[in-house]
C-alpha cells in the first residue's frame, strides 16, 4: 500500500537545541549555574543559518518541517513581547514556505522564559494564563501563516524530568508539584486550543488550523511476565505516562490530531519508594532484547513498538502524525536501517486502516540534547560544533529515495 499523496514528510528541531544563545530562558540559566555538565552556547547557530538548513531539508525531498518558537525570545520579560523576535519567526515561516515545506509549529518545547520560572514555573497557579497570553500573541502574529500547531511537546516527560527526577529546571520537587504542573499543562493546552481556533487562522488551500500535542509514547513491558507486581507496575506506568493525558484531552474534544514521539520501549519491574513505586522502575537486567541494536543513549531499537502504538491510538479517531522518531548513533548505516524499519511499521499501520498523516524524523540536525550535551548524534545532517559546518549523511539521501519513491 502506498503512502497517501498528501502525506507529510519531514524532520524536526526545537529552538533551544539548535538556535543558540537563548539567553532569556530557564535552561540557559540552568546551564550557566552548572546544573548540567554542558552548555548550549551557539548550538547549531540555526537562528542565523535557518535558510541553509531548510535548503537541505528541501533537497532531502521533504515537504514539511517541525520546529518550535522560543517563548523566551518572544516574551523575554513578563508581558513585554519582542517585535524583533516575532519578525524573526515570520521570516522563518516564510523561508519554509518558499521551499515548499509546510510549517509544523510547536509553542512549548521544554524551555520557559526565565521570568516564568522565577514566578514558580508550571506549578504557579497563573501558569495557564501566562501561556494563554503568549499563545494569543502567536495566534495574532502568525494568522494565516501556520496551519498546524502543537501546543506542548511531551508534557509527561517535562513533568517527570523537572518535578520528579529534577534533572531539568525546577524549584519544587515531588508528587504534588508534578500533579499541579500536569493539571496546568492541560489547562494551558485547552486555552490555547480554543483561542487558536477562535482567531480562525487559515493556511494553504483555505483549510482551518489544526491543533494538537506531541505525546511521548514509550511502551512498557513487564520485566517478568509471570510476576503480578511487574505486570501491574508496567500497566500503571503505561497508562500514566502514555495515555492519561490524551484520554483527558479527547474527552474534552480539545485535539484535532495527535503527535506521537516514539523512540523505544522499557522493561519495567516493581520497585522504587513511596507513590512512585506504583509505576515501577526501568529494569537494569539483561533481556533477550539486548541483542538488538541500541542507540548511543542505550535505547533499544524496537520498530514493532511504533506499529503497536499507531494501532493503539486508532481508537481516538483522530489524524496521527509521527512528530519525532530518531536514532542517536555514530554509525549512519544503523540510522538508515532504523528509518527503513520504522517506516515499514508506519506502512503496516496504514494498511491496518490507521489514519497516519505524516512522519517527522528527529532530527534534521545534530543538536544540543539537553543534559546529554552534543554527544548523541541524531541528525540527518552532521554538524561540526567547532566550525558549524553542515554535511548531509547518507541516511538523509536514503530517506530522500524513499520519499521520492512514494510521491513519484
Amino acid at each position: 500500500m502506498p503512502f497517501p499523496p498528501d502525506f507529510l514528510w519531514g524532520s524536526a528541531t526545537s529552538a533551544h537545541q539548535v538556535e543558540g544563545n537563548n539567553t532569556s530562558s530557564d535552561w540557559w540559566a540552568w546551564e550557566q549555574e552548572g546544573r548540567v555538565p554542558f552548555k548550549s552556547g551557539l548550538a547549531c547557530d540555526h537562528f542565523n543559518r535557518y535558510d541553509e538548513d531548510f535548503d537541505l531539508a528541501r533537497d532531502f525531498g521533504q515537504n514539511a518541517h517541525r520546529f518550535s518558537i522560543e517563548w523566551a525570545r518572544i516574551e523575554p520579560q513578563e508581558g513585554c513581547f519582542s517585535d524583533e523576535a516575532i519578525r524573526h519567526y515570520t521570516q522563518v515561516i516564510a523561508s519554509l514556505r518558499r521551499r515548499g515545506l509546510e510549517p509544523f509549529v510547536t509553542l512549548h518545547h521544554f524551555t520557559n522564559p526565565k521570568w516564568f520560572q522565577e514566578r514558580g514555573g508550571w506549578v504557579h497557579r497563573r501558569a495557564p494564563f501566562f501561556f494563554k497570553r503568549y499563545a494569543a500573541q502567536m495566534a495574532q502574529s502568525f494568522k494565516g501563516q501556520v496551519r498546524f500547531w502543537i501546543t506542548i511537546n511531551e508534557p509527561l516527560v517535562y513533568v517527570y524530568q523537572s518535578y520528579l527526577a529534577r534533572i531539568w529546571p525546577a524549584d519544587q520537587v515531588g508528587i504534588r508539584a508534578a500533579l499541579s504542573a500536569l493539571f496546568h499543562f492541560e489547562e494551558a493546552h485547552r486555552a490555547a486550543f480554543d483561542l487558536l481556533h477562535q482567531v480562525q487562522m487559515k493556511g494553504g488551500g483555505g483549510e482551518s488550523v489544526q491543533v494538537g500535542v506531541a505525546q511521548a509514547i514509550r511502551l512498557s513491558s513487564p520485566c517478568k511476565e509471570s510476576w503480578l507486581p511487574d505486570r501491574a507496575a508496567s500497566y500503571l506506568r503505561d497508562y500514566a505516562f502514555n495515555t492519561l493525558f490524551l484520554d483527558r484531552l479527547t474527552r474534552r474534544r480539545a485535539l484535532d490530531f495527535i503527535g506521537i514521539n516514539y523512540y523505544t520501549r522499557d522493561f519495567v519491574h516493581w520497585g522504587g519508594k513511596g507513590l512512585l513505586s506504583l509505576f515501577g522502575e526501568v529494569c537494569p537486567n539483561a533481556h533477550a532484547h539486548t541483542r538488538t541494536p541500541r542507540s548511543a543513549l542505550g535505547w533499544e531499537v524496537y520498530p514493532e513498538g511504533l506499529y503497536k502504538t499507531l494501532l493503539r491510538l486508532k481508537k481516538y479517531h483522530l489524524p496521527l502524525y509521527v512528530t519525532e522518531n530518531g536514532f542517536a548513533t555514530d554509525d549512519d548505516a544503523e540510522r538508515e536501517e532504523f528509518i527503513k524499519d520504522h517506516l515499514t511499521s508506519v506502512r503496516r499501520a496504514l494498511e491496518a486502516g490507521t489514519p497516519v498523516k505524516g512522519y517527522f524524523y528527529w532530527s534534521l540536525l545534530d543538536n544540543f540534547e539537553w543534559a546529554e550535551g552534543t554527544r548523541p548524534r541524531f541528525g540527518l545532517v552532521e554538524v561540526d560544533f567547532q566550525s558549524l559546518r553542515r554535511a548531509a549523511r547518507p541516511s538523509a539521501r536514503r530517506l530522500r529515495e524513499i520519499i521520492l519513491t512514494e510521491i513519484g
